[in-house]
């Protein structure tokens, strides 16, 4: 019995580590501007974030990178076209070309963003 009392602790501090990965979670205002700004780098002025939400509070450790589930809903600034519904990469249609959104469309969408830690915090993995 007094062995099993002694062993109490270690096996306490042992569940502790196993159960926290050592860094915060990546905060939702956090994927909100890393995604904002994915989506500045990569819509060409196409496509603006309306709203967002982590649909997840859980997020998935894969040793460095961090998954974080997000809703986004994004409204089209013009006609373009769309490759990847699971992507904020939007190309403009160039003259004679065929947009699959228009001007004003919606959409929402459940994206995974890959995060991995840096010295300044999380940063989003293009």
């Amino acid at each position: 019995m007094k062995s099993l009392h002694l062993l109490s602790p270690l096996f306490l501090a042992a569940c502790l580590s196993a159960c926290s990965s050592g860094s915060p979670p990546v905060s939702e205002a956090a994927a909100r501007a890393a995604l904002e700004q994915q989506i500045q780098a990569q819509s060409q002025g196409c496509l603006k974030l309306v709203a967002f939400h982590k649909t997840s509070h859980a997020e998935q450790d894969l040793g460095g990178v961090r998954l974080v589930e997000v809703q986004a809903e994004l409204e089209f600034l013009e006609a373009c076209h769309w490759p990847l519904e699971t992507s904020v990469l939007v190309l403009k249609t160039p003259p004679g070309g065929q947009a699959n959104v228009k001007k004003g469309d919606r959409r929402t969408v459940n994206l995974t963003l890959q995060f991995h830690p840096t010295d300044e915090g999380w940063q989003l993995n293009r």
